[in-house]
């Protein structure tokens, strides 16, 4: 009993039935009945053993993961940046006016 205890997580009752099915087994029967009741209980397996299910997934995503960024860093290509020279200057509002309205424009007449 003392193994069905440590692989899964039973209530009362499910343990008072267990105990009273298993009393009289020798250790094949005893086997196959425990290989048989694990498909049943899969959904109670200890909570340690789904922790260690649970770190075995998430370390497998984890690896999956830093295979795809591995393979994406390997196939990228380095692009060097083009940045247009812009230290043309340009005239200021103030003399674009300037020119407009100099005086060398203007026909004065008097």
């Amino acid at each position: 009993m003392s193994e069905f205890d440590s692989e899964f997580d039973l209530s009362e009752q499910e343990r008072e039935v267990i105990a009273s099915e298993i009393s009289d087994l020798d250790e094949e029967a005893f086997a196959a009945y425990k290989k048989k009741m694990g498909v049943f209980l899969k959904k109670k397996m200890a909570e340690k053993e789904k922790g260690q299910v649970m770190a075995s997934v998430q370390a497998a995503e984890v690896a999956e993961v830093a295979e795809i960024v591995e393979a994406a860093v390997d196939s990228a290509t380095v692009e060097e940046a083009n940045i247009p020279n812009s230290s043309t200057i340009s005239e200021s509002v103030l003399d674009k006016y300037k020119k407009a309205f100099a005086s060398d424009g203007f026909d004065i007449l008097i």
